[in-house]
């Protein structure tokens, strides 16, 4: 992008930076007011507990509610995206012990993250459930949402991403909790959704919601979000028992333990700065026009198709086999290039982050290494 907005971050010009979050490139406005605020109250925390910090977490919270979409009185600070599904269910485990709803089946799609993975299969061992994973290879958006409704059934619980990863696909997660949530219990992992795209308003109470805050809302490493419709909030407790745990929804996520805090109190930093990013949005979608023009131009590489509509990842099926991937992959670490570049579900999948401080430069050095 154009250098005033490069010049908002750390100098990277060692490095093309293709990959997306605070992994050293946190702004440097967020960056000097998260140590300022630290130094301000580090070492007279007791007194800043006292006089202060519940005020500033709740305002933090405002600015993190007007940054996602919903209330403030719906969403609370979580470590990260991983965290607040843990969290979400937990919590709905207590309430299937407390026989407010059933859960029959746990359903979710065979491109989620890693770590869903493996929660989801421990959970559906422990409430004795089957775990059904859906196929969405090669599918559309539209695809998606319709091969979704086909399967899912009164009582299922859906655990399903807004934008999947690493194939960076946009699911239709409107169309999906409108169809389903008088039925099932939604959660949505979100962990791309802040900072890329809106939540439509009228589906927040109507699901639960995790989201990531590191990757393109541009907080500190480690700073997740946590939305839950009012039916569930009683059930919904943080994996801690601490000072605020039977408190009300709001305050009983304040304190979880001894924890870093300040990072989540640059929300109002976040917010500023993502209203001049989107007062340059003009510039990013040039890019990514450009970036989609060159990169289609590479033999080795098949767009993926529901990834049209994600305003600032691309993401492509690398067309060569293993031998070829792992020596696309030593010329792009020698090139100092970090792009995510990996296997899942047995396909060799290229994504590539479109940052404020991406340029056309960072994108040919990739393409001329794509090509040797």
């Amino acid at each position: 992008m154009s250098s005033n907005l490069k010049n908002l971050f750390p100098n990277i010009d060692d490095r093309v930076a293709l990959n997306h979050g605070s992994y050293g490139l946190l702004p440097n406005c967020i960056r000097n007011y998260l140590n300022k605020i630290r130094c301000l109250h580090e070492d007279n925390f007791l007194s800043y507990i006292d006089n202060g910090l519940i005020d500033d977490y709740q305002n933090a919270v405002c600015c993190l509610a007007k940054l996602i979409g919903c209330d403030s009185d719906d969403v609370v600070f979580v470590r990260n995206v991983t965290t607040a599904m843990e969290i979400a269910l937990s919590s709905i485990e207590r309430a299937i012990c407390a026989n407010y709803c059933k859960v029959k089946r746990i359903v979710t799609t065979n491109h989620e993250y890693t770590s869903t993975k493996i929660m989801l299969k421990h959970y559906a061992e422990k409430w004795q459930v089957d775990l059904v994973v859906i196929d969405i290879d090669d599918l559309t958006t539209k695809q998606i949402s319709h091969k979704v409704l086909q399967i899912i059934d009164k009582d299922d619980l859906l655990l399903i991403s807004h934008i999947t990863s690493p194939h960076a696909e946009l699911i239709d997660i409107t169309t999906l909790v409108n169809s389903i949530y008088r039925d099932c219990i939604c959660i949505v992992d979100c962990a791309h959704t802040v900072g890329s795209l809106e939540i439509a308003k009228e589906i927040f109470g109507k699901a639960i919601f995790c989201f990531t805050l590191h990757k393109w809302g541009y907080f500190p490493r480690g700073v997740g979000a946590l939305s839950v419709p009012n039916n569930l909030k009683c059930y919904f407790k943080p994996l801690v028992h601490s000072w605020f745990y039977d408190d009300d929804f709001n305050k009983r996520f304040l304190w979880t333990g001894t924890e870093d805090i300040f990072p989540y109190l640059v929300a109002n930093k976040c917010f500023q700065f993502k209203q001049y990013l989107d007062s340059n949005w003009d510039r990013g979608l040039k890019l990514k026009n450009y970036v989609r023009k060159r990169l289609n131009s590479v033999s080795k590489l098949q767009a993926i198709k529901a990834n049209d509509e994600v305003s600032n990842m691309l993401s492509y099926y690398f067309l060569g086999d293993k031998d070829d991937f792992a020596r696309t992959s030593q010329i792009l670490k020698e090139a100092n290039i970090e792009v995510w570049f990996g296997i899942k579900n047995e396909q060799i999948i290229l994504r590539i982050s479109l940052a404020p401080y991406t340029s056309i430069i960072d994108i040919e050095k990739l393409v001329n290494k794509l090509n040797i």
